[in-house]
């Protein structure tokens, strides 16, 4: 038996389908071709007040192109059940440049729900807090966007990452009161009006470009024969620089 037939009977075996997969995801490998692809039917399962119970799915596939490039594709689609609205997002990313850590990233979604209490909250911490105890934290809005992306290393420590992104945003209001519990009593959907559920903004457009530059002091690297970088014991420090361009009178304008 040659050396690709053992490898494909091995395939074969570990990609068999079994009634598991279908709570907990599906993955295929093809080991010769150097593709994998996986879907996870449960991707997110979570509640807010603006979606109500919301299911996602998750598609990944991965293809190693050589020994220094790589390319990477996942999609999200997502369904509201109370606002009954469908959302999706991609994500793509050609790694052309092990060695450079050298990457371009393009990234796309429609009605996206994006956070925007001001702090992060998991969905998870998010749906327990409002079925059982009536604080729906999570306030969200929706973001159609389209963005594209550069990353590489400069010099060992030093990385510059550069991206560009076209959007437009829409503030939500909430769609559901349902809860598990008669605790608590849930605000609106807009943070600086808790008891008044209208819109937190007008909807508008913005298109950003940012730039950022990474530094680790002192960084080492071994050659083995590939270069694996050694983080030094000094903190890394980020310097960002974003600068929203005005098109017209409802587009973002500002520098960060």
């Amino acid at each position: 038996i040659s050396n690709s037939d053992t490898i494909i009977a091995k395939d074969r075996k570990n990609n068999k389908f079994r009634f598991s997969n279908i709570l907990f995801g599906y993955s295929y490998k093809n080991t010769l071709k150097k593709t994998s692809h996986s879907i996870t039917p449960f991707e997110s399962l979570a509640f807010n007040t603006v979606q109500g119970w919301n299911l996602g799915l998750g598609y990944k596939y991965m293809r190693e192109i050589s020994d220094s490039s790589q390319i990477f594709f996942s999609a999200t689609p997502q369904y509201g059940f109370s606002d009954k609205r469908f959302r999706f997002g991609t994500y793509a990313l050609w790694h052309y440049n092990k060695e450079k850590l050298a990457s371009i990233f393009v990234s796309a979604g429609i009605n996206e729900a994006k956070n925007i209490s001001g702090y992060e909250i998991s969905t998870f911490f998010n749906t327990f807090y409002s079925e059982l105890f009536g604080q729906n934290e999570m306030k969200l809005y929706s973001k159609t966007y389209f963005s594209i992306g550069h990353y590489k290393e400069l010099f060992t420590g030093v990385n510059l990452r550069l991206n560009s992104e076209i959007s437009q945003r829409d503030a939500l209001t909430n769609n559901t009161s349902q809860k598990w519990t008669k605790n608590g009593r849930f605000t609106s959907n807009n943070p600086l009006s808790p008891e008044n559920d209208t819109k937190a903004f007008e909807s508008s457009k913005a298109l950003i470009l940012e730039g950022e530059i990474i530094w680790n002091p002192f960084m080492k690297y071994y050659s083995l024969p590939n270069k694996v970088r050694v983080k030094s014991k000094f903190p890394t420090f980020h310097l960002l620089y974003k600068k929203a361009l005005p098109i017209e009178d409802n587009w973002a304008s500002y520098d960060l």
